[in-house]
């Protein structure tokens, strides 16, 4: 099994808004991109073989100056992509029982993993893991195309400062459809109104309105993995064994050729192919 390090497919364009949930202290917002960017990262995806299983890993950090409480993460695998292949990826309409997520007591997650995340102090870290389990009947790519299962997020969090206590919910591409994510980065119109809030050049107010919030607070990394069918071992061990033939033979040709270096290479290379009858004859110089 290999693995893919800092497989993180899609950071943010723009990161967040600001409303008074999104300022626990004074102009602090829990949206800057120099914190949202900084949440999941260090992404380790296995490269599968349709049947084995592998470790899906990455690092939660508080990078924020107040502390992180309530933290509820959830991973869900929502798309499996070829060349030429897009299907959707969920709980009611995929028909296969694997990929799915596997935790450290070998219970079977399915498609959605919600991994403890304990209180975090201000800089503190976390190390997450997953098992990732394929079998051969889900769709995979093969030799020449290869199959890769994206893996969106879903994040909430209590930021606190001591005194005032807020809560932030943010999200990955994933969770939009292209035609949202388009309508996200219309102008907003001028003068903008003064409850629409953007960040760069997306309007995190309509993106948050899609799931019933006033406002998304920022667009958190996503990544994926990938499964598809390994090469044999057959045509390297081939390949292999007709250079180590190639060396071999070469070898004793150079020793025929020049038998005062090789003496004993030389003697004993021409007995067997005299023994096996590949000895040329000797040719008798004409009178």
């Amino acid at each position: 099994m290999r693995m893919h390090r800092g497989l993180a497919l899609l950071l943010p364009l723009l990161l967040v808004a600001a409303t008074a949930r999104a300022h626990p202290v004074g102009d602090f917002s829990v949206g800057n991109p120099a914190y949202v960017t900084s949440l999941l990262a260090n992404f380790e995806t296995p490269d599968l073989a349709p049947g084995e299983s592998g470790e899906f890993r990455f690092v939660f950090t508080n990078p924020y100056p107040w502390r992180m409480e309530s933290i509820d993460l959830r991973l869900e695998i929502y798309l499996y992509r070829q060349i030429r292949v897009v299907r959707e990826v969920n709980a009611s309409t995929w028909p296969y029982t694997r990929p799915a997520f596997v935790d450290s007591s070998g219970i079977d997650r399915g498609l959605a993993y919600e991994p403890l995340i304990p209180p975090l102090d201000p800089r503190e870290t976390v190390n997450v893991t997953v098992t990732i389990a394929t079998d051969a009947e889900a769709p995979h790519g093969s030799l020449t195309d290869q199959g890769s299962y994206f893996v969106r997020t879903w994040l909430e969090f209590d930021l606190t400062d001591g005194t005032t206590t807020n809560r932030s919910v943010m999200m990955s591409y994933g969770f939009f459809t292209n035609e949202q994510f388009v309508r996200a980065q219309q102008p907003c119109g001028d003068p903008c109104p003064t409850w629409v809030y953007y960040e760069g050049i997306l309007n995190l107010t309509y993106l948050g309105s899609l799931y019933g919030l006033n406002h998304s607070d920022g667009l958190t990394t996503e990544t994926g993995f990938s499964v598809k069918d390994r090469m044999p071992l057959w045509p390297f061990v081939a390949v292999g064994g007709v250079m180590g033939a190639s060396l071999v033979f070469g070898l004793l040709f150079y020793a025929e050729e020049n038998p005062g270096k090789f003496p004993r290479l030389a003697k004993s290379w021409m007995a067997a192919k005299a023994r096996t009858g590949l000895a040329r004859p000797r040719r008798s110089k004409p009178l």
